[in-house]
């Protein structure tokens, strides 16, 4: 939002990354080699060196992206179901308003399959792009 209002009033500025702060210890190194920024307590120091911003910025990506690794959509037999990038034949049945068959749904929680039941539910309530 911010860098859509940006363009809009500042057409043709670009926006980069400039600095990121990072625990102030004699490893520079991101996390898991430097101290994990989430528990730092201590000072920290401002990076403004691309290369080093760089690192930085991927190695929290990293594990950002890799928190859902174990959510039951990332593992598991709803995993299997939808397939690795959800190009199995269940998401295309989940999408079109079909949930998982029981055995599928009978281990995962109340919550996930929830999720499921809604996302089963836009097919009924969202217009197919062939109509």
């Amino acid at each position: 939002m911010h860098a859509a209002i940006r363009r809009a009033l500042q057409p043709g500025a670009t926006c980069r990354l400039m600095s990121v702060d990072i625990p102030a210890h004699p490893t520079k190194k991101p996390y898991p080699i430097g101290p994990d920024p989430k528990t730092w307590a201590g000072p920290w120091r401002t990076v403004t060196d691309p290369e080093e911003i760089a690192q930085h910025v991927c190695a929290a990506n990293a594990r950002q992206y890799n928190q859902a690794q174990t959510s039951p959509f990332c593992s598991g037999p709803l995993f299997h179901y939808l397939g690795y990038c959800a190009n199995a034949q269940g998401s295309k049945d989940l999408i079109t308003g079909r949930l998982p068959p029981q055995e599928v749904l009978s281990g995962l929680f109340p919550e996930t399959i929830n999720i499921c039941k809604t996302l089963a539910s836009y097919s009924k309530t969202t217009p197919s792009p062939n109509k």
